[in-house]
């Protein structure tokens, strides 16, 4: 509230300032009110009231020819669209165009972290399309645009990047195992839970194995298959199973809830699906899940 405040009183023009100059702090103005409405604020009523604070900053911007920060406050409404839409067909389709719009004006003005972010946000709404309409062409489309957002990455120097790139290439890795590419799937994620390994990043560490085992009980390979599925399964039990005496992890699991709620999904798929190849291992993965999470 106290932010919205100072945005309102702040608006008096400047008579020392250009006209140009304070047509874009005006829409600056704009953009930061729809971002703390639609973004900092979790209710349904004040991510409404953002999209038309934001659709009119756009639409100064591109009268000024704002190009970078129409872009910008095109993206934030693509972003709020995604994450109020729920299952709504219509609004995430919306979503992907303010996206797409965003992306070809960064292509114009050459700015390739941008570029990757629209291209990961606008390949996030496709998988998600994919799911609610059952289109493998939209999975298709959200494969390819994570690969491009990838190649994007690559004009940036590398020690900037390394989050955001562990970041697409997991995400190319779970679109493609939901395309049942899983030969294609299961370097791309071995590499990244190496590195999560590296980082010491547990509960990635343990989503990435998650898909891990997904691609070992799709990959019907006789004789491969149940050795990989029990190895990546163990990996995960491994994990949750020090989760059992470690306070630390215990901790994150009550102050960040997802991790929570990761990690039940992680080990309940894991020990379904390892179930016919390593029942004792199954039940293991059931146990842990129950005493850490029966109560979350």
């Amino acid at each position: 509230l106290e932010a919205l405040e100072l945005i309102e009183t702040s608006n008096d023009h400047n008579g020392g300032d250009s006209d140009a100059a304070f047509q874009k702090t005006s829409i600056r103005r704009g953009l930061m009110k729809g971002l703390i409405l639609g973004m900092g604020r979790r209710d349904t009523e004040s991510r409404g009231k953002a999209l038309p604070i934001l659709q009119e900053a756009a639409n100064n911007a591109d009268e000024g020819g704002f190009v970078g920060l129409r872009a910008a406050i095109l993206n934030a409404s693509g972003l709020i669209k995604y994450q109020m839409a729920g299952n709504s067909i219509d609004l995430l389709q919306s979503g992907a165009k303010d996206l797409d719009a965003a992306f070809r004006l960064n292509i114009y003005i050459g700015d390739a972290r941008s570029c990757f972010q629209q291209m990961r946000n606008v390949g996030l709404i496709h998988a998600k399309l994919s799911r609610l309409t059952d289109s493998p062409e939209l999975l298709e489309q959200a494969i390819t645009e994570f690969k491009r957002g990838e190649k994007f990455l690559f004009r940036l120097s590398k020690n900037r990047i390394m989050g955001e790139l562990l970041e697409i290439r997991f995400r190319l890795g779970e679109s493609l195992v939901a395309a049942g590419r899983f030969d294609e799937a299961e370097p791309i994620l071995s590499k990244v839970r190496e590195e999560r390994v590296n980082q010491a990043d547990w509960h990635n560490e343990a989503r990435t194995l998650e898909l891990l085992v997904k691609c070992a009980y799709g990959m019907k390979v006789s004789g491969n298959v149940s050795v990989e599925l029990s190895k990546r399964a163990n990996q995960i039990k491994l994990i949750y199973e020090d989760a059992l005496t470690n306070e630390s992890k215990q901790e994150r699991f009550v102050k960040v809830p997802i991790t929570a709620s990761n990690g039940r999904q992680i080990l309940q798929t894991s020990s379904h699906l390892v179930k016919d190849v390593d029942l004792n291992l199954s039940m293991e993965l059931q146990k842990i899940s129950d005493s850490l999470f029966n109560n979350h």
